[in-house]
């Protein structure tokens, strides 16, 4: 069974109580977050199926650990993948369409897909502390197109196959770098395209 607890954030502080918070900004709403914990090592849990509960009225939290061997396909509002420095994607991740989507401490093997992270139809996205590493020709460690924003910190991409690139934004997409990124892109090491700012 899965694990979830109902988490507060109040100017900047994190609890751990089961209640409602409002959180700063101009929605004067409610919104709950619930974390979910995912162990992947254990074949009945997978961070798909945890997603499958997210909420539209909530902010969710989907921690994991292990090897997860899945593709995520992300078109919820408000929802965080955190692997906490331990947890492992083998997979692919789209992000079509959905805001405030956040993929923090984990790496992901891109696996069966041209693409690791790929952002779409004005999704938002901020991409910390992740490694993304792929071997494969062609392939694109982060793609942001169609109106979509990437903000990217504390990143290591490695896309070794010929031709392939670290990251590319194009047809609107837009990305802003933070610090401590570490970006290599086919054997030129390239990959670095389009509308790309620092923070």
């Amino acid at each position: 069974m899965y694990r979830h607890f109902t988490k507060l954030t109040l100017a900047g502080l994190s609890l751990l109580l089961g209640l409602a918070v409002v959180l700063p900004g101009s929605e004067a709403s409610a919104k709950e977050i619930k974390i979910w914990t995912v162990d992947c090592s254990d074949p009945e849990q997978t961070i798909a199926n945890a997603l499958s509960h997210a909420k539209p009225d909530r902010v969710d939290e989907i921690h994991f650990t292990g090897l997860c061997e899945e593709i995520l396909d992300i078109d919820m509002d408000h929802v965080t993948f955190a692997g906490d420095g331990v947890g492992e994607i083998m997979g692919h991740v789209s992000i079509s369409g959905a805001s405030n989507v956040i993929l923090d401490g984990f790496e992901l093997t891109v696996a069966d897909a041209d693409t690791g992270v790929e952002a779409s139809m004005g999704a938002s996205v901020r991409i910390t502390g992740v490694t993304i590493d792929g071997g494969e020709p062609e392939t694109i460690g982060i793609f942001v197109t169609n109106g979509s924003v990437a903000r990217i910190e504390n990143a290591h991409v490695t896309m070794l196959g010929e031709d392939a690139e670290a990251l590319q934004a194009r047809d609107g997409g837009m990305v802003r770098l933070g610090g401590g990124n570490n970006l290599t892109g086919g054997p030129d090491g390239g990959g670095l395209r389009s509308r790309i700012t620092p923070l």
